[in-house]
């Protein structure tokens, strides 16, 4: 993400220009997508946004130079503004209080929500090294079933370090490294990603109390520092590890179970069979062990990745004592 200059004391402001009606072909619905402009960075970070319920505060007043009903409709406002509006809203939503004091919104209950950073590489691509497009889909898929909740789709490649840095660590990785000492190495700290934006947008949009789908504890510290409450926290399950978790579900809280292969999951990976460990695995494994990721990583799994790990490490060191001998014959 690139940031723009910012002081200490300039207070998060996000302005939601334009929602639209997304229908999609299978589990994940019809949502509205909401696009934000803020006053931190050049991106157009999102919001999707299940059920009619949930309304912008930014995209609902007066902006500037419309004329017409007309005007309003063409970005996905309300033809009339609401009648509680005095005043027009110029420079959006403040990221401390919520709003500038000209709509008033009905609290909502805790809203089923994810906080998802864009990734380029798998939900384009399809890659096979991150869980980021499952996560997207899984999340769609369990909102679109409640028939209400948020998404707050951040433009945060590479947990923040970017497009082009996130493919170098991929090099590192391809060279033994895991995705946390890749980031390290490249002098980029383990996970440079914030979530001052999300709360925003959150605040925008009316809501602070949140039922969250996350693993991450880091998400969770920053967006409660920001004044969002987390009323529940939703473990995301890798599917191919339900199998291994469908009989060992301490952690995976009682709201997630019923919606735990949703209508579109591949077949549950078969805990009867030796598990091979992918690389999919490795990083999710890696998040668990190393950023402290709240997640019940399957003994039988694990007891795999560690054997491999313990062979590579063992015939690194074989290959290292090997190349010593030979350069002090030489």
């Amino acid at each position: 993400m690139q940031t723009m200059p910012t002081r200490s004391d300039v207070q998060v402001k996000v302005d939601c220009l334009v929602k639209a009606r997304i229908p999609t072909f299978d589990h994940r619905g019809t949502c509205w997508l909401f696009l934000y402009s803020n006053n931190q960075d050049s991106e157009e970070h999102l919001a999707i946004v299940y059920g009619d319920d949930i309304v912008s505060t930014s995209l609902e007043a007066v902006h500037p130079g419309e004329d017409s009903p007309e005007d309003r409709i063409r970005r996905g406002a309300a033809p009339n503004p609401p009648t509680s509006l005095t005043e027009p809203t110029l420079n959006g939503i403040n990221g401390t209080n919520g709003t500038n004091g000209h709509i008033h919104h009905h609290d909502h209950p805790p809203t089923l929500t994810r906080i998802h950073s864009a990734c380029f590489t798998g939900e384009t691509l399809g890659s096979a090294r991150c869980d980021c497009a499952e996560q997207l889909a899984d999340a769609m898929s369990l909102i679109n079933k409640e028939g209400s909740g948020v998404i707050i789709y951040l433009k945060q490649e590479g947990r923040g370090i970017g497009l082009k840095e996130k493919l170098k660590a991929y090099n590192l990785i391809d060279q033994g490294h895991d995705t946390l000492t890749a980031n390290v190495l490249l002098g980029h700290p383990v996970d440079a990603r914030s979530y001052e934006i999300a709360a925003a947008i959150l605040k925008d949009l009316s809501i602070t109390s949140l039922r969250l789908l996350t693993n991450n504890p880091d998400k969770i510290s920053q967006l409660e520092s920001q004044g969002i409450h987390i009323d529940d926290r939703i473990p995301m399950v890798p599917k191919s590890w339900r199998g291994f978790l469908k009989h060992s579900q301490s952690n995976v809280s009682s709201a997630f179970r019923p919606n735990i292969d949703p209508p579109s999951a591949s077949p549950s990976r078969d805990a009867s069979r030796s598990p091979a460990v992918s690389e999919v695995d490795e990083y999710i494994i890696t998040k668990v062990e190393k950023m402290n990721h709240m997640l019940d990583v399957p003994k039988d799994l694990l007891s795999v990745f560690n054997s491999a790990r313990q062979s590579a490490e063992s015939l690194h060191s074989r290959h290292t004592e090997r190349s010593e001998n030979e350069h002090a014959s030489s």
